[in-house]
């Protein structure tokens, strides 16, 4: 079954030209990241854009202006897929093989509630148009990414989901 893949792109939501990041080699991203980014969720556009520029001026006044969230693309509850650091830039996030991976992350707190299915088919979208791209290899891996700092249980019925696909290699953990 094929969806198709509503993007939004950053310069519609976001006041950064250029994600100061390194550039991703598309050879090597073998990797897809999959969290919550906890907080609000959204069901419509302009809450997904408001919760996006929030989201951003946190991790401005943390890091820097020059800053963009730590996450390639966003799934909002709208059906919307976001672009963030989107397919040429590292996430951001403190991992092993950043330069491998591309991070997707829910808007919203999916520990106790998972996502609605087109949420997930908007991810699943992503992740084809990702390869027929060739952002992304083939023998991809999805791993989720639970933020221990929250709660043990972090994000649970959004990865009780993607235990469910094919590409599933497990759980990772930071604090």
């Amino acid at each position: 079954m094929q969806f198709s893949l509503d993007l939004v792109h950053r310069d519609i939501w976001s006041n950064v030209s250029r994600p100061l990041a390194d550039f991703l080699n598309h050879t090597n991203v073998m990797n897809i990241v999959i969290m919550q980014t906890g907080g609000a969720g959204c069901e419509k556009i302009d809450k997904c854009l408001q919760i996006l520029r929030e989201m951003q001026k946190q991790y401005q006044m943390t890091l820097g202006n020059a800053q963009e969230v730590p996450f390639n693309f966003l799934i909002g509850g709208d059906r919307q897929t976001y672009e963030a650091r989107g397919w040429n830039y590292e996430s951001g996030l403190n991992l092993a093989r950043q330069n491998a991976t591309l991070v997707i992350a829910f808007i919203g707190n999916y520990t106790n509630m998972a996502p609605s299915t087109l949420q997930l088919h908007s991810a699943l979208s992503l992740i084809a148009e990702s390869v027929r791209l060739k952002k992304l290899q083939r023998q991809y891996k999805i791993y989720g990414l639970r933020n221990l700092t929250n709660s043990q249980n972090d994000g649970e019925a959004l990865f009780g989901e993607i235990r469910q696909w094919a590409q599933y290699g497990g759980l990772l953990h930071v604090l």
